[in-house]
């Protein structure tokens, strides 16, 4: 339950509500990756993510996009900081699979290209008419798999300096 604290004559200004979903009860997960080439697999979950989860997720989900897109030996990972990210078990699990994990500073959203995505999907989802965990599901499917590579591409380019700070390099498009 999220309580809003506000004065009376902010009780009906737009930028004091929010769209909540009602009639299903419940919640839903999400997981995506996207890549420079396009946006990969996806998973949507009513489970609470704990490493465990996130494994299996690792081996399912980031797997097969790396093996879509032929990035095997020449990606890195990046994800933020939570808890079941930086456990043991992921990263026993990250090793296992050979995975390279750009590290990056906590709470700092604006270095991750998946973001800016996200952005773009709420706000199309906000033009949906949802009244269930099943419409929500169905809405964030439908707007993922929409996502073109050349939206992937966009996003993920346009933050080339601030990541390569970071000792990440991009591929040159041009060659």
């Amino acid at each position: 339950e999220t309580k809003i604290w506000r004065t009376k004559d902010e009780k009906w200004r737009e930028g004091c509500m929010a769209v909540a979903a009602t009639g299903g009860g419940g919640r839903a997960g999400f997981w995506g990756v996207i890549t420079w080439k396009g946006a990969g697999c996806f998973r949507i979950y009513t489970e609470n993510t704990n490493s465990e989860v996130y494994c299996n997720i690792l081996d399912n989900y980031l797997v097969p996009t790396v093996q879509m897109y032929g990035f095997e030996n020449d990606f890195m990972l990046q994800h933020d900081n939570a808890g079941y990210h930086t456990s043991n078990k992921t990263q026993e699990k990250l090793q296992e699979l050979n995975v390279k994990v750009l590290q990056w500073p906590a709470k700092s959203p604006d270095l991750n290209p998946v973001e800016q995505l996200w952005s773009i999907i709420d706000n199309k989802l906000k033009s949906r008419r949802m009244s269930s965990i099943k419409e929500l599901i169905d809405g964030l499917s439908a707007e993922w798999l929409n996502i073109t590579p050349e939206l992937c591409e966009k996003i993920v380019f346009s933050m080339p300096q601030r990541i390569q700070n970071f000792g990440v390099e991009f591929p040159d498009l041009n060659s």
